[in-house]
């Protein structure tokens, strides 16, 4: 009797967690905030950024043109012609010559293709 006792309770335990459905999966974890990417452009080198995707070299090179004063320009001056030039003149330097500061070589771009304003002085005396 007491072996049919424990042969009945086995059975009922064996076929109730049989029955039992399985605790639905856990919900995925939220995707973390992408990782924010920091550099300084005041010393990345071309190798550096020769490894970056078009749009963060696009980014760059605009960047640096229109920030650093050595440029020869300023954020609200812009030559519209130079548009679309920059960007594959400055990654064909840098693959001729990846040790070069990037800095360096987007001011050289720039200065070398930016002509610079005239003076209000030389206009009078132009003018004379």
């Amino acid at each position: 009797m007491t072996r049919t006792l424990f042969a009945a309770i086995a059975l009922a335990l064996g076929t109730s967690a049989a029955a039992q459905t399985p605790a639905p999966a856990a919900a995925p974890a939220p995707a973390a905030a992408p990782q924010t990417r920091h550099a300084d452009l005041k010393v990345m080198g071309c190798e550096e950024f020769l490894k970056l995707s078009e749009p963060e070299r696009a980014a760059v090179v605009w960047y640096i043109s229109g920030d650093f004063k050595e440029a020869g320009r300023t954020a609200a001056r812009f030559d519209l012609n130079l548009a679309g030039k920059a960007v594959p003149e400055v990654v064909q330097g840098c693959t001729q010559k990846p040790q070069a500061n990037l800095l360096y070589t987007v001011v050289s771009w720039f200065k070398a293709h930016t002509p610079k304003p005239q003076k209000k002085g030389k206009k009078a005396a132009a003018k004379k």
